[in-house]
């Protein structure tokens, strides 16, 4: 959620088009190498919600697919009701600097039902989160991870480290 113009969704995808892990071997007994076998990576779904067309149309013109224009709070009317994530990442939209807390806790919220126990949110973004860790634990999350730098924000081209938490659903 808050995909911008799909370019973690891009990177993501391509990473989960590698269709073969490499060979493995055993030795049998004489010294000789056997192969045992090829196992595939699964194939990788990705979905993006944005609120701004313009990041739409660049996912689309990279020729990203499930890109949905859209507001966070919104994802039961944009998905399917059955459609359930293993992974969720909040790419800024969580922040102070994007919403209320009150708007950030609802998109939380609804976005965790399509998560089982077990599946993960990642939260990340230039400036705050309005979220702590011991209020994801409230939420039925185990921070797993949490980085947050001593000087969140300076400006968009020199400063790479962003706020980062990794959770799991409880």
């Amino acid at each position: 959620m808050g995909c911008g113009c799909g370019a973690l969704i891009e990177s993501i995808h391509r990473a989960g088009c590698v269709q073969e892990h490499p060979v493995r071997w055993e030795v049998c007994g004489c010294g000789n190498l056997i192969e045992i076998n090829r196992t595939s990576i699964p194939t990788v779904d990705c979905y993006g919600i944005d609120i701004n067309p313009d990041n739409i149309e660049a996912a689309q013109e990279k020729g990203i697919c499930h890109i949905l224009l859209g507001d966070g709070e919104d994802i039961d009317a944009l998905l399917p009701p059955d459609m359930m994530f293993e992974i969720i990442v909040f790419c800024g939209l969580l922040n102070r600097q994007i919403t209320t807390r009150k708007k950030a806790e609802q998109i939380l919220t609804g976005a965790m039902h399509r998560l089982k126990p077990g599946d993960h949110i990642i939260v990340t973004g230039y400036t705050s989160c309005h979220f702590t860790a011991r209020d994801f634990s409230g939420m039925g999350l185990e921070v797993l991870q949490k980085s947050i730098p001593e000087h969140i924000f300076k400006d968009y081209q020199s400063y790479l480290l962003r706020q980062l938490y990794v959770a799991r659903k409880i």
